[in-house]
């Protein structure tokens, strides 16, 4: 899926985004670079992929272990979204 991600938080999960179009979830990456003599930190958003051996999806829910899944490998009961 090729998607120009908008992340929203995702209330009581610190650091975790959810994209308001594909709904993939993701998380905050913070990089410290240091370039002559002089360190800047830098975040991203990073998606999540698939816990599922074998698939290449992105992950759309999380279950209560914290493993996250595309829609196509969790089982509602199980999961939040």
């Amino acid at each position: 899926m090729n998607c120009d991600h908008s992340w929203e938080p995702i209330s009581g999960w610190s650091a975790r985004y959810k994209c308001v179009y594909c709904k993939v979830i993701g998380f905050r990456k913070v990089i410290i670079v240091e370039f002559l003599n002089k360190k800047e930190r830098i975040s991203e958003i990073v998606p999540y992929s698939c816990q599922k051996k074998g698939c290449l999806k992105l992950a759309q829910a999380s279950n209560k272990s914290g493993k996250k899944f595309c829609f196509d490998h969790w089982k509602k009961e199980d999961y939040y979204e």
